[in-house]
């Protein structure tokens, strides 16, 4: 059986071997990495870093749950 999900112009095939799945948040209230990523730069560096240490794909969080910061108040300072 393969199991499929719509990607960019084609299918990404995930029955046939694990994909890794790299995890950026970019919030000012981030549980996990406090914030580290705000900037254009270092989101970019770090996505970067996560390909290149095996990412298949990037999850990028850019929505608080703590509900005190939205993806507006980060482009509006860029």
């Amino acid at each position: 059986m393969y199991r499929v999900m719509p990607l960019a112009n084609g299918l990404l095939d995930w029955s046939r071997r694990t994909s890794i799945m790299g995890i950026l948040h970019v919030t000012p209230d981030s549980f996990s990495d406090g914030g580290n990523f705000l900037s254009v730069e270092s989101a970019a560096s770090q996505v970067r870093l996560m390909i290149s240490e095996g990412a298949d794909m990037i999850d990028i969080g850019a929505q608080s749950l703590l509900g005190r910061w939205h993806l507006g108040s980060l482009l509006k300072k860029n």
